[in-house]
């Protein structure tokens, strides 16, 4: 997510202050969590570790509770944010229970859940923010001199480690109570990133039901879905494409959106782009078909302003592979008057690339 734009500003990422920090202990096969009264930062390291990764959270998927009245989650961070010298550490233990019991049988990796209280700019007043963090514990090696000689070593495992490395972060939330923003969370998961960010798969299904929440959908998130929509569409229409590929589709309507950048596109023009045919009778097939199946999705008649920097690389990107291990790739739309290829009367393919130049490389 190094170059994924965060929903809170330069400003609001490096002002935001840690108010109340602690952490549970979660086990496998527990029931509850071990909790704690009270835990301390002992160094600027420590904080700034906490800062950077809470922060980077604003980076994460957005989302918005499904009944914030009922919520027993909310209830708990209303109660913190309300009064958070009263009502901080017993409520960030209800909050670790919460959590626990979304596992079943206890079934979790064993590491702390961290409960954070953290303010930022907001306006011209400070908005208090509630951090989820699930850290994992990290086994780590810890040498023992020999009291006699020093040059013998002896290692040590210490198994219920904390670590400062973003890997033993599996997953982390951010909630906000107020109205600032049009998102109620911001959630992200280890190893959930790049195309499945602002998807139904960004997070688990047991970290949603836990934050209580849905996905928010917004421009970022129609575009995925709609290049995601049309290629499964493409892949299962039993008709004649008129001489395209899925993968075609799916380029053509990545170029659409790019060039609606920050436009508004109806759902008419997507449709138009994917269902071309000479034949205006297919033309008409191709429409009932890809209509029925938006409308399965949710997305019939929708419009939106494209944002194809959500578009995933690999979307992109186009290849084929022969069966000598030939590959052909190429980004964008391909062009069948540079890149074409065309079965033969033997069942093989013709493969033709027409170029200026072509660089060899040792």
């Amino acid at each position: 997510m190094r170059n994924r734009v965060s929903v809170l500003t330069e400003v609001q990422r490096n002002e935001l202050v840690v108010e109340n920090f602690i952490y549970h202990i979660l086990k496998s096969g527990a029931e509850e969590p071990e909790c704690l009264d009270e835990v301390l930062l002992s160094s600027d390291t420590q904080r700034a570790f906490f800062k950077k990764i809470i922060s980077e959270t604003g980076q994460g998927t957005q989302y918005t509770f499904v009944d914030k009245d009922t919520s027993h989650l909310v209830a708990a961070c209303n109660a913190i944010v309300e009064n958070p010298d009263v009502q901080f550490v017993e409520q960030s233990k209800e909050i670790a229970r919460l959590f626990l019991g979304q596992h079943s049988a206890g079934q979790t990796a064993d590491g702390v859940l961290i409960v954070a209280r953290v303010t930022i700019i907001s306006g011209t007043s400070r908005q208090s923010l509630i951090a989820l963090i699930k850290l994992d514990y990290s086994t780590v090696l810890r040498q023992q001199r020999d009291a006699v000689q020093n040059t013998r070593v002896r290692l040590e495992e210490i198994i219920e480690a904390l670590s400062e490395q973003a890997a033993a972060v599996q997953k982390k939330a951010l909630i906000q109570l107020g109205s600032d923003f049009a998102w109620d969370v911001l959630a992200v998961e280890r190893k959930k990133t790049g195309a499945v960010l602002d998807t139904e798969d960004a997070i688990t299904d047991y970290f949603k039901r836990f934050l209580g929440v849905r996905l928010r959908v917004n421009d970022s998130t129609l575009t995925k879905q709609m290049v995601v929509a049309c290629h499964r569409w493409a892949r299962a229409y039993d008709g004649d494409l008129g001489g395209r590929t899925p993968s075609d589709v799916r380029h053509s309507v990545i170029g659409l959106l790019d060039a609606f950048a920050d436009g508004e596109l109806t759902y008419a023009e997507v449709r138009d782009r994917v269902c071309t045919h000479v034949d205006p009778v297919q033309v008409e097939r191709m429409k009932g078909s890809f209509d029925s199946h938006m409308d399965e999705l949710g997305l019939g008649g929708v419009s939106f302003s494209p944002k194809p920097g959500s578009i995933p690389t690999k979307d992109r990107k186009g290849e084929w592979i022969t069966d000598a291990g030939i590959k052909v790739t190429w980004q964008g739309e391909r062009n069948s008057n540079i890149l074409d290829k065309k079965k033969q009367a033997d069942g093989s393919y013709l493969i033709t690339i027409r170029a200026t130049t072509v660089e060899e490389r040792e």
